[in-house]
């Protein structure tokens, strides 16, 4: 839903946040384990996941109106009808309304920054295993996360901005 999501493993991104309480579940400094998903190239146009690593939720100023416009009408149009679902305060019914309200700034998509911290390679195995998994436990061997170094970070920061 959001394009600006991360593109890979280990890289950063954002995430729109919706209303209501979707703003509750990720608080600023939380941690999680991220998945990026889409459709597949299957005729049944099964979801597909890539697993991305774990994340620093770190909460940004909602969306200006600008960089709203940036996004796709369909992405647009998808927060509208979200936000009628979820958001019991809004006045309009429509989700032309509230697209609307939106598209005038007085309506704002809240945003949150996702910052890799480490890719869990047990946790990652686990799952291609197909065995339970417990995000952050070692492994009897011992950890073998893949911690970010600031090398790391610079790298991916400038990788992450050559995209743009």
């Amino acid at each position: 839903m959001s394009p600006w999501l991360p593109a890979g493993p280990g890289r950063h991104g954002f995430m729109h946040m919706d209303v209501g309480k979707d703003m509750e579940l990720l608080q600023d400094g939380d941690t999680q384990h991220v998945f990026v998903g889409g459709l597949g190239r299957s005729s049944k146009l099964q979801p597909r996941y890539m697993y991305c690593g774990e994340y620093r939720i770190a909460r940004q100023a909602p969306l200006t109106l600008a960089e709203w416009k940036t996004l796709p009408l369909q992405v647009r149009t998808l927060h509208a009808e979200t936000a009628l679902i979820k958001d019991s305060t809004l006045t309009s019914n429509s989700v032309r309304d509230v697209l609307k309200e939106y598209d005038t700034g007085e309506l704002r998509l809240n945003c949150v920054r996702l910052e890799c911290i480490e890719f869990d390679t047990d946790f990652y195995q686990g799952m291609l295993d197909g065995r339970p998994v417990t995000p952050g436990l070692a492994s009897p061997e011992g950890s073998r996360k893949r911690r970010r170094h600031q090398q790391d970070e610079t790298n991916i920061a400038d990788a992450d901005a050559s995209e743009n």
